[in-house]
């Protein structure tokens, strides 16, 4: 079920397949050169966003004004859903490496020295936040579009939201901790939370 959320400024709706150029317009505007997605043609990075809009996966779109300032992307099978695109798109991913040289070496030196293996062995939940990225921070564009995943989650009988963050993403830290997400693990230089529904 689709879980709606609309008030007289702004509207948090399922997205489709005509909102996917908006969605990567704000992906790249929210995320920066740091994030090798990011480095994508508009067209590729569509494409990997497809993959999510079927399925146990959904994308929520936070509109206002009738322009998309932020989307949210979460559910099953989502690592399943990226192998399945890496796997269908490796020429471009290759060749977008390559067009890039310096920003790629850069994100992966930076995997290679904080690459560490968890020591503590975990159950990663099967409902997973993938992403959730915004154009206005000031509106607190992440914080609904994480309330409106959280409710189609109460909705759909999950137990819990797995997510996966940079240790030094602070403000995503925040706002995770706000929601109630705590820390269950450390790899590499990310945390994995989780928000235990009741």
């Amino acid at each position: 079920m689709i879980m709606e959320v609309r008030n007289q400024n702004f509207e948090i709706n399922e997205a489709e397949e005509k909102e996917l150029k908006a969605i990567s317009l704000v992906h790249k505007k929210a995320y920066g050169k740091s994030h090798f997605t990011s480095l994508f043609s508009s067209n590729l990075l569509s494409d990997y966003y497809r993959y999510f809009l079927t399925g146990e996966s959904k994308i929520l779109i936070y509109v206002e004004s009738d322009e998309i300032l932020g989307f949210i992307v979460f559910g099953k099978s989502i690592s399943k859903k990226i192998k399945h695109f890496k796997k269908n798109n490796k020429l471009l991913i290759f060749f977008t490496a390559l067009k890039n040289p310096l920003s790629s070496f850069k994100i992966l030196l930076k995997k290679v020295i904080k690459f560490k293996i968890s020591k503590n062995k975990f159950r990663e939940s099967s409902f997973i936040l993938l992403s959730v990225a915004s154009m206005a921070s000031n509106k607190k564009v992440g914080y609904k579009l994480m309330k409106a995943m959280i409710n189609e989650a109460i909705y759909n009988k999950e137990t819990n939201i797995g997510l996966y963050v940079n240790m030094n993403n602070f403000r995503a830290l925040n706002l995770y901790k706000k929601l109630n997400f705590k820390i269950q693990n450390q790899i590499s230089n990310q945390f994995y939370m989780e928000l235990n529904i009741n």
